[in-house]
């Protein structure tokens, strides 16, 4: 609500909603997705695109059918070598896609670290040339494999 000289005002934001598949552990092929998807959005006159958590590079499913650290250092490392750094050029052209169609973009990663083995379940917005970012849940590697993800 909007306060003009003692008038409130409300304001009317169209809002985007998404929920598509993404392609699991590759990012580039899912952040063509988000460019796709938000520009059918933006032409519908959405201002602000949502997209689910851990969007990119996708949910890491196999935590849920085997045991952590028997045999999935594999996954493991298609989740870290897919996983957005900030800032990286995946999170430029992210930002680049808001900028064309004019939107807020809010979207779900597993971002990972520059430097060492930590994944955290992060929602980053785009607007403008301003990134910001909540971090969550997050999973740190060792030798054998991925630490326990989930919600903290």
């Amino acid at each position: 609500m909007v306060s003009l000289q003692g008038e409130a005002r409300m304001t009317t934001v169209r809002v985007a909603a998404v929920q598509a598949t993404y392609v699991l552990m590759d990012r580039e092929a899912t952040i063509d997705r988000v460019a796709e998807l938000t520009a059918d959005a933006a032409a519908r006159g959405a201002q602000l695109v949502v997209f689910p958590e851990a969007f990119i590079p996708g949910t890491p499913i196999w935590i849920d059918t085997q045991p952590i650290w028997d045999g999935d250092a594999d996954w493991f490392r298609l989740l870290a070598e897919n996983a957005i750094v900030v800032p990286s050029p995946a999170t430029d052209r992210l930002g680049a896609i808001a900028r064309e169609h004019g939107v807020w973009l809010v979207i779900g990663v597993q971002e990972r670290e520059a430097h060492g083995g930590t994944i955290y379940n992060s929602m980053l917005l785009h607007l403008a040339r301003r990134i910001a970012r909540r971090e969550a849940s997050q999973a740190g590697a060792n030798g054998l494999g991925a630490d326990r993800l989930g919600h903290g």
